[in-house]
């Protein structure tokens, strides 16, 4: 069984959790894109699901 990204994204995956969730996350981050914090903010909030998060410059 091959798993594709869309599979596995935290992103698309959200609307499973249960409980608020803590996201904290850097600009100098060199392994996760600032980006993705966005698609995940907005994919919370599509969701409902409470997201409180901690960036960093």
């Amino acid at each position: 069984m091959v798993l594709r990204f869309e599979d596995v994204s935290p992103a698309n995956q959200i609307a499973r959790l249960t409980r608020p969730i803590l996201v904290s996350h850097g600009k100098k981050d060199g392994r996760i894109p600032y980006s993705q914090f966005y698609l995940l903010k907005k994919a919370a909030k599509l969701a409902t699901i409470a997201m409180e998060a901690d960036l960093r410059g």
